[in-house]
């Protein structure tokens, strides 16, 4: 079972409150939790206060091969809790971006290659 830790909103509108929980990855944000490990308050402006993540269990759930997401990554590295690497995700999209540029020039020059053809073609006609 692919599992992840996320946050999930509560509060009400404009005083945000945010739960960290360990989910299924296929759950919606704020579907059902397997365990609830903290809580995040980014009103609160005692720095301290903001943030209480029990480490043991977020260390736990790190170790079973749990992916934080990049905000939880923050939070838990704010806490003194050690993250193992995670890959990045960046250069693949880069690469697949650039593709996907690459394909549209090429078809761009086989559109105006064929449309200078057409034009010799209908000015050799005329």
């Amino acid at each position: 079972m692919a599992v992840r830790i996320r946050l999930t909103r509560a509060g009400r509108r404009h005083l945000p409150f945010y739960h960290v929980n360990i989910f299924d990855i296929r759950q919606r944000r704020n579907g059902a939790c397997i365990e609830r490990i903290g809580f995040y308050d980014p009103i609160n402006k005692d720095a301290a206060a903001q943030i209480s993540v029990d480490t043991e269990k977020a260390a736990y759930w790190l170790s079973k091969g749990a992916l934080p997401s990049e905000t939880v990554a923050s939070i838990l590295k704010k806490a003194g809790v050690e993250l193992p690497e995670r890959k990045k995700k960046a250069k693949t999209r880069k690469a697949k971006a650039s593709k996907k540029v690459r394909k549209v020039k090429e078809r761009t020059k086989k559109r105006t290659a064929n449309s200078k053809a057409r034009k010799a073609l209908k000015d050799s006609k005329e």
